[in-house]
Parts: C-alpha cells; structure tokens; sequence
C-alpha cells in the first residue's frame, strides 16, 4: 500500500508494511514505513524508515538518509507515528538511544522527556530512553 505525502513542495510516497511484533508477541502489532522518492523505488532504496510498535508505543527505529536530512522528514514520520498510536489508544510512546543522537536529541528536548525506567521489553546496555 502507498500513500503519496507532501512535504516542503516534494512529492514522497509512503510504503506501510504490518507484520508481527516478534519481540512482544503480538499479530500484526509492528508497523513499518519507508518514505520513497519515486513510488516504484524499492524499499531497500528509501529516504526515511521508521518502525513502531502498536503494543507498547515503542519507536523502533527511525532513519533518514543523510542526502534527505534536515528537510522535515524525520519530523513527518515521528509526528504520523505518534498520531497512529495515539490512535491505538497508546499514552506514553517512547525510543530507545544508546548514544548522543542528534536527531533523539533534538525531539528529546522539545517533545519528549527523560525517563530512567526502561520498558519491559529493552535488553543491553542503554545510555537514555526518551518518551512522553
């Protein structure tokens, strides 16, 4: 399934893919979406990927190639992630860093706050966790 997004007068398509959370159990409870250029680009050749899960309110993973950075794009994804579990009636959504990320660090300060309890599912030496 594509979906076409606008941002900053550039025409993106979005690839959503549901599969199983694999961590926590759950049919059909992590989502993934890649953002493409061009609407037959394969999904190996996105420009942002994000990966949430519906369950715990946990982003995954949220990449956007460094061609493509500072466009608002990480921005978008973050923000429809949130609304989507927001959606599934999640109330705290949260992400995991393991180092001084630029891009965590810049949504940890204006959106999110620190929080020293890890969720249940999170294993490994962990610098911060960041959610709302």
């Amino acid at each position: 399934m594509y979906r076409l997004l606008k941002l900053n007068n550039k025409n993106l398509f979005v690839r959503t893919i549901i599969s199983n959370d694999t961590w926590n159990n759950v049919i059909n409870g992590e989502i993934i979406k890649y953002y493409l250029k061009n609407k037959d680009d394969d999904i190996n050749n996105y420009i942002g990927y994000i990966n949430y899960r519906i369950n715990t309110g946990q982003i995954g993973l949220i990449r956007v190639d460094e061609r493509y950075r500072k466009l608002g794009i990480g921005k978008q994804m973050l923000t429809e992630a949130i609304e989507d579990l927001k959606n599934h009636n999640i109330k705290s959504v949260w992400g995991v860093t393991s180092e001084n990320h630029y891009f965590w660090s810049n949504v940890y300060s204006k959106s999110f706050q620190y929080k020293n309890k890890l969720h249940k599912s999170v294993s490994g030496k962990i610098l911060a966790s960041f959610g709302f």
